[in-house]
């Protein structure tokens, strides 16, 4: 193989890097602010997240909300909120945070709705003390929710027969002011080519300002495989090539694959391979890395 050198390198940053559990700071502000994103031929419906711009919110329930419904800044990004929706009442109590809307959340349905009970669950459930959100509109449960009591691992689209159909899944970059990682949340069809098209929903770089791509210029996916818990994915001499020079950010754009890899059902640890040899040892996700965004 050609640059062993280069794989030597690179081999022993892994090693180091595999034991590395310093915190992430948090971006300025705290928290994030999730809506709807622009869609692409491998995530059927998107979301992605932008920093709340305010200083810290003494009330963090309230300030979140009227955010949210005030829209986002971010291009790209567009509100699931209907016009004139407003926060009529809050409370919280073991976890549970719930939210009395007005009239205007009442009139969506389908993946309308909920693409918006995710992007409030999202939102709110960053706050210190939610656990989930129960979302009324002027006091009545919207009957036809498939879920009532709202978590980010419980919203999913369905196939209207009570099969899901898509997965939801955050996919990882390095943040470009060098502080870690920045998640955009997309949503994929559930089966057999589920790895394969988050790697290539990956590869094609963040929708976000912000955030930058991981994957080096040139650079090529030839193959992905998951066994037993290990995932197996195969890169072109290019992205040992294109790795940034800093050690930090190489860590970061290695960690960006092996995070997004990780959030897959079934995959424990990820080994990396460059022309088909293996690099380094087989990596577990660095949560670290990921905090607070996600």
């Amino acid at each position: 193989m050609r640059n062993r050198p280069l794989v030597m390198a690179l081999a022993a940053l892994l090693a180091l890097s595999a034991g590395c559990s310093s915190p992430a700071e948090a971006p300025e502000g705290g928290y994030q602010l999730y809506y709807s994103a622009l869609d692409d031929p491998y995530a059927a419906q998107s979301l992605a997240c932008e920093p709340y711009g305010g200083d810290a919110p003494a009330e963090p329930v309230p300030a979140l909300v009227d955010a949210l419904l005030d829209g986002p800044t971010a291009a790209g990004l567009t509100s699931p909120f209907p016009e004139g929706v407003r926060l009529l009442d809050w409370s919280l109590e073991d976890g549970v945070l719930h939210l009395d809307l007005s009239e205007q959340y009442g009139g969506l349905t389908g993946v309308d709705l909920t693409v918006a009970d995710a992007c409030l669950a999202l939102t709110l459930c960053q706050v210190e003390g939610v656990a989930s959100v129960y979302v009324t509109v002027e006091g009545r449960e919207i009957p036809y929710r498939a879920v009532q009591l709202l978590t980010p691992d419980s919203v999913s689209l369905s196939d209207g027969e009570g099969e899901t159909t898509l997965r939801r899944l955050t996919l990882w970059y390095p943040r470009t002011d060098g502080s870690g990682l920045g998640g955009e949340l997309r949503e994929f069809s559930a089966g057999d080519t589920l790895l394969q098209d988050v790697l290539t929903s990956w590869a094609e770089g963040p929708r976000q300002e912000g955030l930058g791509a991981a994957l080096p210029q040139g650079a090529e996916v030839r193959s992905v495989s998951l066994q037993d818990g290990l995932c197996s994915v195969d890169l072109s001499q290019a992205f040992l090539d294109g790795l940034p020079a800093s050690r930090e950010q190489a860590r970061l754009a290695i960690y960006a694959l092996v995070n997004t890899l990780a959030g897959v059902e079934g995959v424990d640890q990820v080994q990396l391979l460059v022309e088909g040899e293996p690099v380094g040892q087989a990596l577990s996700p660095n949560d670290a890395l990921s905090e607070p965004a996600s």
